[in-house]
């Protein structure tokens, strides 16, 4: 993240030099396109759509790496009745964003790292996510963790019911469907009868646990 951070305080305002009118979009684009300007719309759409087809009405969503603010509007039009989380580590793109869309109703800037969100700092739960091109600069494994293998199904279930939903796992389910883990090395022995009966076990194994 500290990398991805140096990377757009050297590359924001070059950026944004070569956009025309000063778009206020931080993406390349779709193309074919008679523009820059046009692409970075249209990518922006695309990504709104196909968000659509996944959530019909959402009421409240989060757009990790919200950038200049420039995709506010087009959230507007596509989702009027949602409110609007964006988020952000570069101060100076929260701050433009914040003052491009004082106006509208419904909008709110956080300046973070996508890993470092909580309930508390988003002012509650959200039930739809969007990023365009910012996901490659997460740390996947703070950012998603385990619902990645199961938090969507109970977000699935709650959206079905109406209602909050707590998924309760056992041990064996745990390990089974969720991650991510350190890196290890491990070798391990075992002992056992010709009928199968295990008898001794001897196991060694090296963790990146890091210091701590």
């Amino acid at each position: 993240m500290i990398e991805a951070a140096k990377y757009y305080e050297i590359m924001e305002e070059p950026f944004r030099a070569l956009c025309p009118d000063k778009s206020g979009f931080m993406n390349f684009g779709l193309w074919p396109a008679p523009t820059l300007q046009a692409a970075q719309g249209a990518l922006v759409q695309a990504t709104l759509d196909a968000l659509q087809t996944r959530c019909q009405a959402p009421t409240r969503i989060l757009e990790a790496g919200s950038g200049w603010g420039a995709s506010r509007a087009l959230v507007a039009r596509k989702f009027p009745a949602a409110s609007y989380v964006g988020v952000n580590f570069s101060r100076n793109q929260v701050e433009h964003a914040r003052r491009s869309n004082s106006a509208v109703r419904g909008t709110r800037y956080v300046e973070s790292a996508i890993e470092a969100l909580t309930l508390e700092a988003l002012d509650g739960p959200l039930d739809a996510l969007f990023a365009v091109e910012a996901a490659i600069h997460f740390d996947k494994a703070k950012f998603l963790g385990k619902a990645a293998a199961w938090g969507v199904r109970a977000l699935a279930l709650a959206r079905k019911a109406g209602r909050p939903v707590k998924m309760v796992m056992s041990r064996e389910e745990v390990m089974r469907a969720s991650g991510p883990t350190s890196g290890s090395s491990s070798t391990v022995k075992i002992g056992a009868k010709k009928d199968g009966t295990i008898v001794a076990a001897q196991g060694t194994w090296y963790l990146q646990a890091g210091a701590f």
